[in-house]
């Protein structure tokens, strides 16, 4: 099973979106495919029309192991099951920090999972934490949505030097690719122009569109109401390009 974890220190920069879209990209390519919910915001979790109550406590995740197969909801997208969030998730932090070996606890749960899905989505939550430090021991791939301006740029800085000194082992390899471009303005522009194909940037690039902001009425991702549609497509072309990060 591959590990992709949509990531950012930085909140507000389509890392949910993303998420959901990979996601929808992954099964519509016939992989089966998991989308795990830890942002105790359950933005994704909404997009797939789970209930509040029906998110997953903090507990039971750390203890679940092979019986988490039974939290997993099914979505209206063939091959893609969703493992739901609420509010409960912001004690995860603590309840990873209490635990003993925490790591190894993910890892079972990964095993578990390793057993009935092809790829397994994280959307995380924008936070320098016990959990993201999880999230970069279990990730294979860290796709890291980043604005082009200055302070999503010094997240991005940020993120890297923290990798560098990452004590639990390699860390996944780090993804990063232009989300919520808008080239109507002069700093987009400059910025996309300066580091096209540079620092390790995904080609593709995810346009600030209000088809995408439509997810959030229309409750599914971009390719369930507008298939063949260019925000739909590049979003399938991002998932290509992650998932061939997977073997790089």
């Amino acid at each position: 099973m591959h590990v992709i974890a949509c990531y950012n220190i930085k909140g507000g920069v389509g890392k949910t979106a993303t998420a959901v879209n990979l996601a929808f990209s992954a099964a519509t390519a016939g992989s089966k495919t998991l989308l795990w919910d830890l942002d105790p915001q359950g933005s994704a979790s909404f997009y797939f029309t789970a209930a509040p109550d029906q998110g997953v406590k903090p507990k039971k995740l750390l203890k679940a192991k092979d019986k988490i197969t039974r939290m997993i909801l099914p979505t209206t997208c063939d091959g893609l099951d969703i493992l739901p969030a609420d509010l409960s998730l912001r004690h995860f932090d603590a309840e990873l920090a209490d635990a003993k070996k925490a790591h190894k606890k993910l890892l079972k749960i990964r095993e578990a999972l390793t057993k009935e899905y092809d790829t397994l989505i994280l959307d995380c939550p924008p936070s320098i934490s016990h959990l993201s430090d999880a999230v970069f021991f279990l990730a294979d791939v860290l796709a890291v949505p980043v604005i082009p301006t200055t302070l999503s740029m010094q997240s991005l800085a940020h993120l890297k030097t923290y990798l560098k000194d990452f004590s639990s082992g390699p860390g996944p390899s780090l993804k990063p690719f232009f989300s919520m471009a808008d080239r109507r303005k002069k700093l987009h522009r400059e910025t996309l122009t300066a580091l096209a194909g540079q620092d390790g940037f995904c080609a593709t690039v995810i346009p600030a569109r209000s088809r995408i902001e439509q997810m959030g009425t229309r409750l599914t991702p971009v390719g369930g109401f507008a298939p063949g549609s260019e925000e739909a497509e590049l979003y399938v072309a991002l998932w290509e390009e992650l998932q061939a990060g997977v073997y790089s």
